[in-house]
């Protein structure tokens, strides 16, 4: 596991180190979790190329296509970047903002966006990966929203699951991709703040992703921390009378 991914093998050791003591039953249980591993991969890299083939042929026409296509197989200027952020012990997430720097423009965009987009198909539970695949999808000019959230929804599950990475990081990963979605596209960067928000995060991943992102990118997350901390403040008064 290790030779795909050093930062997921962390966590496969993690559930490994859990299992049974009894010899026998731990055989079987690492096979198990051996087996749901290339599973995993295998099935989520061929669904991937699916769709991206599936989103290229929504393009509209030929000539579109055929852009889609070269986009998707050429190798461009940030192909070294992403064969380091593959090696990147925490999964890229840090080196987001490194490469969205460069990306000054729509057609930018779509130069990054095909080289993730092949990458994912190799290595289709990569957080910073699925991060920029969303990121990319948001700022280039043939926006597909449902591309977008699919591919954010993803960095979520696969950041905090696959992964195991720390809360702080994976919010991290969240606040840059508002700050540069909500400069293009208000709504939409809304909607990925809805789906943070909708995924269960804690209190003090709001305040971190408040902190992080400032009020200028955000539209929900201030008022659902204030809304819960009016509702704590309503709890306390209700024990202290009750008492």
């Amino acid at each position: 596991m290790a030779r795909y991914q050093r930062p997921r093998a962390v966590e496969e050791r993690r559930k490994a180190e859990a299992l049974s003591a009894d010899w026998n039953e731990f055989v079987i249980q690492l096979l198990q979790l051996y087996i749901a591993f290339v599973y995993d991969i295998i099935e989520l890299g061929q669904r991937r190329a699916i769709n991206e083939m599936l989103s290229a042929c929504r393009a509209g026409d030929g000539e579109a296509l055929r852009r889609r296509i070269l986009d998707y197989l050429e190798q461009t200027e940030f192909s070294e970047a992403l064969e380091e952020m593959l090696d990147d012990e925490r999964a890229g997430i840090g080196m987001v903002d490194g490469l969205m720097e460069e990306v000054v423009s729509p057609n930018e965009a779509v130069r990054l966006r095909g080289p993730v987009a092949r990458a994912l198909e190799t290595y289709p539970d990569h957080p910073g990966l699925l991060l920029l695949r969303a990121l990319t999808e948001a700022l280039a000019r043939d926006t597909d929203e449902l591309t977008v959230t699919q591919n954010f929804g993803a960095y979520l599950e696969n950041a905090r699951g696959a992964y195991g990475l720390p809360p702080e990081l994976v919010t991290r990963g969240v606040a840059s991709a508002l700050r540069y979605v909500s400069r293009k596209d208000e709504d939409l960067a809304e909607l990925i703040e809805r789906t943070f928000l909708e995924r269960g995060v804690d209190r003090d991943q709001v305040r971190f992703l408040i902190a992080d992102c400032g009020f200028d990118s955000l539209h929900l997350a201030p008022w659902a921390l204030l809304n819960e901390t009016v509702d704590m403040l309503d709890d306390r008064q209700t024990v202290t009378l009750n008492g």
